[in-house]
């Protein structure tokens, strides 16, 4: 005989206030009512009460601040929590990057064609690409790390434009999850010397915008092919000098708190993925 268990009147209050900001009753930004008026509302004592918020804090959806000028803002879930989790869950079983990659030359692939697929993608698709590539050509002799974030917002792009809920969240946190320890080996290849020249980064602007032609032309095989073929060679790069790399989730909660640029301003990075830089 199994035993039903009711659930904590803090479990319920949490849930409530879950459900209103995910369904927009409580929008992004708000501040949630007080203490004092979520009692009356829910006719509920104080420890109830802080431990609901307790749980919708650690879930990320609101950000407490504490005193008398206090209060609770409400956050939307974004992209970088779904890759911090992800990462958490890889590197509790110890995957490699590898894993990252192949599921990403797999599955981004699909966004591009789905993206030279959509009917409305010369308003809300080619414009937005056009954008990335003009600015990963801008940044062909600057620092390296800021050509790489330039090229890392075309394939965010690819993923955010594709028109399918389901594959912006579990793709785009793939890569976010690659664009964080790519940054990672960045850095290392300045210093060592190995960062693609300037030959290497023509290669890497034309094939760009040789996908963005492709979704321009709405030929969605073009665009699978010649974004799997980039993707590859990418890779190949990277994987050159390690090719056992774990994943870690301190590198991507690192990368998503912080931009390249803006690390040494110690600005906090645009708080939603998917949205181009």
């Amino acid at each position: 005989m199994s035993i039903m268990r009711h659930p904590r009147v803090a479990d319920v209050i949490a849930g409530t206030l879950r459900q209103r900001i995910l369904n927009g009753t409580i929008e992004d930004g708000d501040l949630l009512p007080r203490q004092e008026d979520l009692l009356t509302q829910f006719d509920a004592g104080l420890p109830a009460i802080r431990e609901a918020l307790r749980i919708l804090e650690l879930e990320g959806l609101i950000s407490v601040r504490r005193g008398n000028s206090g209060g609770a803002s409400v956050h939307l879930p974004t992209l970088n929590q779904t890759a911090y989790m992800t990462s958490l869950v890889l590197q509790s079983r110890n995957a490699r990057l590898k894993a990252v990659g192949d599921a990403l030359t797999e599955l981004e692939p699909l966004c591009a064609k789905m993206c030279a697929e959509r009917n409305d993608r010369a308003v809300n698709v080619v414009p937005k690409l056009y954008e990335a590539v003009v600015a990963l050509r801008a940044s062909f002799d600057g620092d390296p790390a800021i050509f790489n974030e330039r090229s890392h917002d075309f394939h965010r792009g690819l993923v955010e434009y594709c028109g399918n809920e389901a594959m912006r969240a579990a793709v785009g946190s793939l890569v976010v999850i690659w664009a964080a320890h790519e940054r990672a080996y960045t850095e290392r290849a300045r210093r060592d010397g190995t960062f693609p020249g300037a030959e290497g980064r023509q290669r890497s602007c034309e094939a760009h915008e040789r996908i963005l032609e492709s979704i321009r032309e709405g030929n969605g095989g073009h665009a699978f092919r010649r974004t799997s073929v980039h993707l590859s060679a990418v890779q190949e790069h990277h994987f050159q000098a390690d090719g056992n790399e774990f994943v870690t989730a301190a590198t991507v909660q690192d990368f998503y708190l912080t931009s390249y640029e803006s690390t040494r301003r110690g600005e906090a990075m645009y708080t939603k993925i998917d949205v181009i830089a």
